[in-house]
C-alpha cells in the first residue's frame, strides 16, 4: 500500500520549525515545538513521518531543493 504523508504532519513540522527564527534570540535556545513537546512524532506511524519531513521537507524550506522534489523524496522514503 502507498504511504502518503498526512498534511496536518506538514503543518505541524512547518510550524514548529518555521516559528523558532521570529522568536527573540533568548527565546529560541529554549523553544520546543508543539509536536516535540507533546510527543506527537512518538505516535502511531508519525516517527517517520517525522523523518521524511527532517530530511526531505527541510531540504525545500532552506532552498536547497524544489517542491517537487521534495515531495517525490518524501513519498519514496515512505515506502
Amino acid at each position: 500500500m502507498r504511504q502518503i504523508i498526512p498534511r496536518h504532519t506538514v503543518l505541524f513540522y512547518i510550524s514548529g520549525v518555521e516559528l523558532r527564527p521570529l522568536l527573540p534570540p533568548a527565546e529560541q535556545v529554549s523553544f520546543t515545538p508543539y509536536a516535540c513537546a507533546h510527543g506527537v512524532y512518538t505516535r502511531g506511524n508519525w516517527p517517520k513521518y517525522c523523518v521524511a519531513l527532517e530530511k526531505d521537507w527541510q531540504a525545500y524550506l532552506d532552498g536547497k531543493t524544489s517542491f517537487q522534489t521534495a515531495m517525490h523524496s518524501m513519498v519514496a522514503d515512505l515506502q
